[in-house]
């Protein structure tokens, strides 16, 4: 009989909140000291990234070790030897291969899901979004404490973004990743929340509006659609009295982002020209 461990049972003693936005294509992070109230989100990533996102890009070396992440990734694995790119992966759009389609997908749900780096070397899924995490935790609390304010890690809470369409298993192992990264002490752990990517998105509207108008009245339904990278995301709220929201019918969606957009875009080219000729392509002018 397998045992079962303790779940650890954290302070209540929240100082900080870390929300986290793992996007098929972009990355973002922002934060507050509950304290404090005021919401900070990430700006300056480097490397001709300005603005609160970056690019989704990661390396890692031979053994899986992080190296660099963002447009930083990018261009240093485009800056590398034709041999230094067999040793060291840059992963990108990797997202979407936690989502399990049995029509897209030869392989049974509970297989490990694999990523998928620029040199063909295939890396769990987990471990490549473990490193992403981890190295946002590291940016997150140097920016925490870099005042007069000094946390432990029992005193913040993360939130990790997820689309609708996740299965259970899926989000499992979102948690899973972020144990492996080090933001809590176990994947259960009251520390660590999951939101909806839809939902997110309908309460960050909902602020966006009140910047130019009161809010909605009582009794406003409105229709959110997140159109990201790998997945378009629905959700359906009405307005409540105090800011409130509740939810009209369950988040829904399917993978329709804007990379499958691309492929068939690509795929329209290679028929037209040819697919060798767009693989060649494609493999030598990769960084443009």
């Amino acid at each position: 009989m397998a045992t079962q461990l303790p779940v650890p049972q954290e302070e209540d003693d929240i100082q900080a909140v870390v929300a986290i936005d793992v996007g098929t294509t972009r990355t973002g992070f922002g934060y507050c000291i509950t304290s404090l109230g005021e919401v900070l989100i990430k700006q300056e990533w480097g490397h001709g990234s300005p603005g609160e996102k970056t690019i989704t890009s990661v390396l890692l070396d031979e053994q899986n070790n992080f190296k660099a992440f963002g447009q930083e990734a990018r261009f240093a694995y485009y800056d590398m030897t034709e041999e230094e790119r067999q040793v060291n992966s840059l992963f990108e759009c990797f997202k979407m291969s936690l989502f399990f389609d049995p029509n897209r997908q030869p392989h049974a749900e509970g297989d490990e899901p694999m990523a998928r780096a620029m040199n063909g070397r295939m890396v769990p899924t987990m471990q490549v979004f473990a490193a992403i995490l981890k190295h946002i935790k590291s940016m997150a609390l140097a920016q925490i404490n870099r005042g007069p304010i000094h946390l432990a890690l029992h005193q913040i809470r993360w939130v990790l973004t997820v689309p609708a369409i996740w299965s259970e298993a899926a989000k499992q192992k979102m948690r899973i990743a972020a144990f492996q990264a080090g933001l809590v002490e176990h994947p259960a752990s009251k520390n660590l929340y999951l939101a909806l990517e839809p939902e997110a998105a309908s309460l960050s509207c909902r602020k966006e509006v009140l910047k130019m108008q009161a809010d909605f009245d009582p009794g406003t339904k409105y229709c959110v659609l997140d159109c990201g990278g790998g997945t378009v995301d629905i959700t359906v709220h009405e307005a409540l009295e105090g800011g409130f929201a509740k939810e009209i019918r369950r988040p829904a969606g399917g993978d329709w982002g804007a990379t499958y957009v691309d492929q068939s875009f690509f795929d329209w080219l290679g028929g037209v020209f040819g697919h060798d000729h767009l693989d060649h392509l494609h493999g030598s002018f990769r960084s443009d």
